[in-house]
C-alpha cells in the first residue's frame, strides 16, 4: 500500500481558512467548512462534503502532472495536476536528491473533473502559494450523490461560475488559505510578478470566463493583491482558446501598485502587454510578418537584469523561407513591446518537425543571472508510416554574441500531455513532466551541460501503474474472455477511469 499523507481540516477562521496538520494515518481526510467568506469579494465558496474523503498516498504523481515550481532558492519543488493535490519534494544536500515533504497542501475535490489543479505559482518569498484550476460547483454531484448531471448550458448561475474559477491561496508559514473569487469559469494560467520594495505580492491569472448575457466564452486575465485578497485590476477581452495554458510574465513600472505589466502569449500567434496602470492592451508589431510573434506561443519569461521579455513560437514559412522555431527577445517600450534580438533554434540537419511547447530561465551558476533558457520542443516524425512524437529538452545560450545557441539536448519521453516546466534563478536543477505527464524528471543544469543526452534525472513518480481506461469484459458461453486489448467501442461503453481517478 502507498505512503499516507497527512490529513488537513478546513475551518473558517475571518476571511481565511486554517489548515491544521494531523499525524499521518491511513488516508486522508478533507473536511470543508458550510460557509466560508471568501474575502473582499462579497461572496461565499460553496460547501465542502460534510463526509470523509478517502484518498490514498502514491508517493508522487498518479495523473496528469500540469504545473510545476520551485521556491526561490531551488530547494524546494511543487508540483500539482488533475490527481487534485500539491505536492512538495525537499532537496537532500548531502545526497543531491529531492524526498518527498509528509505534508501536501490540497483543495476542496469533487468527482470527475472537479477539483482538478491547471496552475500553481509561489511568491518570490515562497510565503504564498496560488492554486487554480477547476473549482468545485455548489449544486453539483459529490461522491456519494452519483448520477447527477447539472449542464452548465442554463443550469448555472453566476455564483456557479465564480465557484469554478475560484484561486485558493496558501499561506506557506501558517498554512491558512483563502481564496480569490473573480474568474467566471477554470483557471489556466498563475504567475506572481518579482518583489518590489513597498508593494504586497501580486498575482497573475488567466482563465476561461462565461459570458452571463450573451451565454458565450471569452478568455479573461487579471491581477490581485493576495495579502488583502482582493482584484486590482482584470480584462475580459482576451481569446477564447480551450484548452490553453496562456504564457504569462509580470514586471513593475513604478512604485504605485497598478503600476505593473503583463506579457501574455496565448498560443494565437500574438504577443499582448497589458500595461495595468493605464489598462491599455498592446500588442507586439515587430514579429516576423510585422504584427505576430509566431504560431504555438504559449511562452513568456520576464529577463529582469535585461528588462527584456523573452519569448518561443515558430516562424511559418514565409517568402520561400522555410518553417523554423525561433527563440525572441523583446524591449519594454513606451509604446509595446519591441523585437530586438531573435534567432532560429531548430536543430540542423533534422527531418523531424517541431514545435515549441515550454520555456524557462536558466541560470548556470546558480547565482541568480539568468544566461540560458530551457526549452522543451515536440519532433514529429514519421517512421513506417507512423507518426512519431516525441518531447525534447534543451538548453539555449542568452549570452548576446550566442543568442539562443546551443548548449545542450536530451529526450524527455513520448509526447502526450502539454509538458510543464520549472527551474529558479538560484538553483541548480531543472523540472520536467515526462512519461506522458505522470511523472517529473530533475535535470542537474551542471550534469546536462556536461553530459548532454547521456544526462541522468531523478524521476519522481507514484508507486504501482496508471491505467487511462479500465473496462469490464463479458464472458459468453462457449467463448474466451480477451482482455489484452480493448476496441474504441468497448472504451466508450465501458470507460471507468480517465488519468486521475
Amino acid at each position: 500500500m502507498g505512503r499516507t499523507t497527512t490529513s488537513a481540516f478546513l475551518l473558517s477562521n475571518r476571511n481565511d481558512v486554517t489548515m491544521q496538520l494531523r499525524n499521518p494515518v491511513l488516508a486522508c481526510f478533507v473536511i470543508a467548512a458550510t460557509a466560508l467568506s471568501a474575502p473582499a469579494q462579497g461572496r461565499t465558496i460553496p460547501a465542502g462534503d460534510p463526509q470523509p474523503i478517502l484518498q490514498i498516498e502514491a508517493g508522487g504523481p498518479t495523473a496528469f502532472v500540469t504545473s510545476l515550481t520551485f521556491s526561490p532558492d531551488g530547494k524546494r519543488l511543487y508540483a500539482a495536476g488533475f490527481d487534485k493535490v500539491v505536492r512538495v519534494w525537499n532537496l537532500n544536500e548531502n545526497t543531491g536528491r529531492f524526498e518527498l515533504d509528509p505534508a501536501s497542501y490540497r483543495i476542496p475535490i469533487g468527482p470527475g473533473i472537479a477539483g482538478t489543479i491547471n496552475a500553481i505559482a509561489l511568491s518570490p518569498d515562497e510565503r504564498w502559494l496560488a492554486v487554480g484550476g477547476q473549482g468545485i460547483v455548489r449544486g453539483s454531484a459529490g461522491f456519494r450523490l452519483p448520477g447527477l448531471y447539472l449542464p452548465k448550458t442554463g443550469a448555472y448561475t453566476e455564483e456557479m461560475w465564480l465557484d469554478e474559477g475560484t484561486i485558493y491561496v496558501f499561506d506557506t508559514r501558517t498554512r491558512l488559505v483563502r481564496p480569490l473569487r473573480g474568474h467566471l469559469g477554470p483557471i489556466w494560467s498563475l504567475a506572481f510578478a518579482p518583489a518590489f520594495d513597498g508593494k504586497p505580492p501580486l498575482l497573475v491569472s488567466t482563465g476561461r470566463d462565461r459570458d452571463m448575457e450573451t451565454a458565450s466564452y471569452k478568455g479573461s486575465v487579471r491581477l490581485w493583491d493576495v495579502v488583502q485578497g482582493e482584484l486590482v485590476a482584470e480584462r475580459t477581452d482576451m481569446p477564447n482558446g480551450t484548452g490553453t495554458r496562456p504564457g504569462l510574465a509580470a514586471w513593475h513600472t513604478g512604485k504605485e501598485l497598478k503600476q505593473v505589466r503583463v506579457g501574455i502569449a496565448w498560443e494565437d500567434g500574438l504577443l499582448r502587454v497589458w500595461d495595468v496602470a493605464s489598462n491599455r492592451l498592446m500588442i507586439a508589431k515587430d514579429g516576423w510578418n510585422g504584427k505576430r510573434d509566431g504560431g504555438y506561443n504559449n511562452t513568456a519569461i520576464w529577463l529582469p537584469d535585461a528588462r527584456r521579455l523573452l519569448t518561443l513560437s515558430l516562424r511559418y514559412p514565409i517568402d520561400g523561407q522555410p518553417a523554423a522555431m525561433q527563440i525572441r527577445q523583446w524591449s519594454d517600450d513606451t509604446n509595446g513591446p519591441r523585437e530586438t534580438e531573435v534567432r532560429s533554434v531548430t536543430p540542423t540537419g533534422v527531418s523531424a518537425a517541431m514545435v515549441p511547447r515550454a520555456l524557462a530561465p536558466v541560470s548556470s551558476q546558480a547565482n541568480g543571472q539568468i544566461d540560458q533558457a530551457a526549452v522543451v520542443l515536440l519532433w514529429k516524425e514519421q517512421k513506417d508510416n507512423t507518426t512519431v512524437e516525441d518531447y525534447y529538452l534543451y538548453l539555449r545560450d542568452l549570452a548576446r554574441d550566442n543568442f539562443g545557441g546551443y548548449l545542450a539536448y536530451t529526450r524527455i519521453s513520448v509526447a502526450g500531455h502539454l509538458p510543464a516546466l520549472a527551474t529558479s534563478p538560484k538553483g541548480k536543477f531543472i523540472a520536467v513532466t515526462g512519461e506522458h505527464g505522470r511523472s517529473i524528471r530533475l535535470y542537474s543544469i551542471q550534469d546536462l551541460l556536461r553530459r548532454k543526452d547521456k544526462a541522468q534525472p531523478q524521476i519522481l513518480r507514484s508507486i504501482g501503474q496508471t491505467f487511462r481506461f479500465a473496462a469490464f469484459v463479458k464472458k459468453r458461453p462457449g467463448t474466451r474472455a480477451r482482455s489484452e486489448r480493448t476496441t474504441k467501442l468497448d472504451r466508450r461503453r465501458y470507460a471507468a477511469c480517465s488519468g486521475s481517478r
